[in-house]
């Protein structure tokens, strides 16, 4: 957790906000949502500027509101672009966890493919509201049986996103 030598705090997390406070009083200075991931690093620039990354790659360059000495970022905010997050844990051994957000009502359809390309999981595509969704894959077929361990595909489609992530089942 970086301190800068007047004793501002930067720190950030899952579900992630990143805040700089007072380490003195412990008063936020000012906050910022950056969304469903978990930032690995904040690096202070200056008192109202930090450069934060995330474990899916991304990094942001954060400006705090001097006027205001806080900036409220609302977690009910709609995403400006539709996206698939990495899948969480990956490998996994009974479950996977899927978060994607959307930036506009759309029908969403996920498939999940085997190596040979093989469909081995499919839901029938929902209207789905703009904003997080949460998906759980429990490593099942069409069926309700168990998969083997092995490398899968899913495929999240929707009006303004098709994109696939490897999944590596251990079990």
């Amino acid at each position: 957790m970086p301190i800068e030598k007047e004793g501002v705090v930067y720190s950030a997390g899952k579900k992630c906000f990143v805040a700089a406070n007072d380490g003195a009083t412990g008063a936020t200075w000012w906050k910022y949502w950056i969304g469903p991931t978990h930032a690995t690093t904040v690096t202070p620039i200056d008192r109202s500027h930090v450069l934060a990354s995330s474990l899916d790659g991304v990094v942001l360059f954060i400006e705090g509101d001097p006027a205001t000495r806080i900036r409220e970022e609302s977690s009910d905010a709609l995403p400006q672009t539709s996206r698939l997050f990495p899948p969480y844990p990956n490998p996994f051994n009974s479950s996977v966890s899927i978060t994607y957000t959307l930036s506009s009502r759309q029908p969403v359809a996920v498939t999940i493919y085997n190596v040979r390309g093989e469909e081995v999981y499919s839901s029938p595509a929902r209207d789905q509201a703009a904003g997080e969704h949460h998906f759980t894959w429990q490593g099942v077929d069409r069926s309700g049986r168990a998969v083997p361990s092995g490398i899968y595909y899913l495929r999240l489609q929707g009006s303004d996103l098709v994109q696939t992530v490897k999944l590596a089942l251990v079990k």
